[in-house]
Order: structure tokens, then C-alpha cells, then sequence
């Protein structure tokens, strides 16, 4: 009998190590597994901050646009939307410094835009904003943010409020993921 055993015992060498590997296999791939996990949470969680943000800047933009009551008194509330378009990858033109001086309603618009674009660019480096007019409403601005992809996801990109007749001027930039509200000034 104890022959029996030994023959056994010889006839198993080495199914451990083998189930060692296998065991270490799956291990591996299920840490592999959490670290594909936890990389796409981190994606998400940069996408959901940046909305976010977009989301305070674009309502920054709104109250600079209602604190700029020199221009309310001047221009009827289309003019002042005109003032506040700006395109993708402008800066807005010299900007005059209206902390050191009065500024007309116009003026004070551009300080605005010039010290907002900034602002969003140092919230998200490498953002960009857009400001149009929409074409449904005269009175309205479509007030566009968009911020480089790296890292988020491309199904972020369809689901902008676009107003109807406003789908052309709503083009985010390839690269970018973007976020649109639409206010009023």
C-alpha cells in the first residue's frame, strides 16, 4: 500500500505549479480587468468636471452680459447679442482695460469676452468657446464650450440641446468634445 502511495505521489509532481500559473493567469487578467475599469471611471470623471465647468462659465458670460447695464441703456437686446459673438479660437480684439477706466456698453462687452475666453482657457487648457446668434431667436445666444477629447468618450458629442434651424452654427470642432446653452441676454 504504501508503494501505491508513492507512485502517486510521483505521478503528481509538478500539477501544482501548473495550477499555481493558472491561478496567477486569471488573477492577472482580472486586475487588468479593474485597471481598464478604473481608467475608464477617470475618463468619465474628467468629462463630468469639464461639463461642470462649462456649465459655470457659460452662466459667468450670461450675468457679464446682464451686469453690463451701459449697454442695456444704449443698444435694444439684439445689439447687445451682437456684441457678445466670438468664434473659435478668437481672442477678442484689444480689449480695453475697463478696471482702470470707464467704458462704454461695447467696450465693456469686449473686456468681458476677452477676460471670459481667457478664464476658460486657464479652467481647461487648450478650450475654446464660441458665442453666436441663434437663428431662431434674435434675441438669443448660443454660448458653445468645447474642450479637448483625450482621454473622455465619443458618445458625448450627440446629445447637444441644438436649436431648431441652428444645427449649422452648432458645429463642435473635431478633437473637441462640447457642451451648448443657449441664453439670454
Amino acid at each position: 500500500m504504501l508503494n501505491v502511495i508513492a507512485s502517486k505521489a510521483r505521478g503528481q509532481r509538478g500539477v501544482s505549479l501548473i495550477e499555481s500559473l493558472v491561478a496567477l493567469l486569471i488573477l492577472a487578467l482580472g486586475v487588468l480587468g479593474l485597471a481598464g475599469l478604473q481608467a475608464g471611471t477617470l475618463a468619465q470623471a474628467r468629462n463630468a468636471n469639464a461639463r461642470a465647468a462649462a456649465v459655470q462659465m457659460a452662466n459667468d458670460l450670461m450675468e457679464r452680459m446682464r451686469l453690463n447695464a451701459g449697454m442695456a441703456r444704449q443698444l435694444p437686446a439684439v445689439s447687445i447679442a451682437s456684441l457678445y459673438e466670438i468664434d473659435w479660437g478668437v481672442l477678442s480684439e484689444k480689449a480695453p482695460d475697463c478696471h482702470s477706466r470707464p467704458c462704454t456698453g461695447a467696450e465693456l462687452a469686449r473686456h468681458d469676452l476677452s477676460q471670459w475666453k481667457q478664464s476658460w482657457q486657464t479652467v481647461l487648457p487648450g478650450a475654446d468657446a464660441r458665442v453666436f446668434h441663434s437663428r431662431t431667436d434674435p434675441t438669443q445666444l448660443g454660448v458653445m464650450l468645447g474642450w479637448s477629447d483625450v482621454g473622455t468618450t465619443p458618445f458625448s458629442q450627440p446629445d447637444l440641446p441644438v436649436a431648431e434651424g441652428d444645427d449649422n452654427e452648432a458645429q463642435c470642432p473635431t478633437g473637441f468634445t462640447c457642451h451648448l446653452v443657449y441664453v439670454r441676454p
